[in-house]
């Protein structure tokens, strides 16, 4: 029994689908809304068999496909659950997991669900009532929150955890996951430190410690993401201050001597320039606003994802 599902996958033998496969389809359609078999026979600990099995029954049953994506693997395809009944008894109706996606989302997806099943021990919140809930039984209010506002036709509608990373509450933990979208600079990891700053502040003030786990099917971003969660647990603001100022000497070193290795790492030369004068920009703000102290972290490699990424 997996104790964060809170028997929401007993609502699924009305589709015939019962024990362990009932449990494997609530947990991609709350975490992730897709999979790919080796995930599967790895969190059975069978050989592929069972997962053809399955698949072939998801497809025959209409309510799941088996998509290509050549950016994420040229061999491997992605399976999306997409059987609106399907998300509709797990109490999830309206969650954008069962439409297709863009190839960033699609692989935070699936890097997520790769986290939740090697730690299955960890309470989760899968959906955003329940991230919103545990902040307010905490006396936390909204404000506190990342979130954002959409347009719609009949107004704006505040979403809170809108980009949908795994997070895990223990009464002493709470637990943060981000998934590295392999951009060319951290700024996407900043920003997601800046949005949650104001919640793991009030989380500690009520002696709850803030733990981040950065997760990647590349080594070498995670590299990238352990010297930005140094600098949060050690102390940020002067740790990225000396950081930012020999990410700029790096930067005009390599414009310089025109060292077109390192110039590719930010886009080019382009790119190179308008990083470095962001990071003189944030350097001269406002440090209140950056990215605070954190308790915990680690560093995550997807083995299973890395080993059918075409690009590694």
């Amino acid at each position: 029994m997996i104790e964060h599902l809170k028997g929401r996958d007993k609502n699924l033998k009305d589709f015939s689908w019962t024990g362990t496969d009932a449990e494997w389809i609530a947990l991609v359609c709350l975490h992730s809304g897709l999979f790919i078999r080796s995930q599967y026979t790895a969190w059975r600990g069978t050989g592929p068999m069972p997962a053809v099995r399955l698949v072939h029954k998801l497809l025959s049953a209409n309510v799941a496909v088996e998509e290509p994506v050549p950016a994420i693997s040229r061999s491997v395809r992605l399976v999306r659950i997409f059987g609106r009944r399907i998300y509709e008894s797990l109490g999830v109706k309206d969650v954008r997991h069962r439409k297709p996606a863009g190839i960033d989302v699609s692989l935070k997806r699936l890097l997520s669900l790769d986290y939740v099943l090697d730690h299955p021990e960890l309470p989760w919140l899968p959906t955003e009532p329940e991230k919103v809930r545990f902040c307010e039984q905490l006396g936390i209010p909204p404000d506190f929150l990342p979130r954002k506002q959409y347009a719609g036709a009949v107004g704006e509608t505040r979403r809170y955890f809108a980009i949908k990373m795994p997070i895990a509450a223990q009464p002493e933990r709470a637990t943060f996951v981000y998934i590295d979208p392999e951009e060319v600079t951290d700024k996407g990891f900043r920003s997601w430190g800046s949005a949650h700053l104001p919640l793991w502040e009030k989380l500690q003030e009520k002696g709850i410690r803030v733990r981040v786990v950065a997760v990647s099917r590349k080594l070498h971003l995670l590299k990238r993401c352990e010297r930005l969660l140094q600098q949060w647990a050690d102390g940020p603001i002067q740790a990225e201050k000396k950081e930012e100022r020999g990410e700029i000497e790096r930067i005009n070193r390599a414009i310089d001597e025109q060292d077109e290795g390192i110039l590719a790492d930010y886009g080019g030369l382009g790119g190179a320039i308008r990083f470095a004068l962001e990071l003189k920009q944030s350097s001269s703000g406002d440090s209140s606003s950056r990215p605070g102290r954190i308790d915990d972290y680690q560093c995550w490699w997807s083995s299973r994802v890395a080993a059918i990424d075409s690009g590694a």
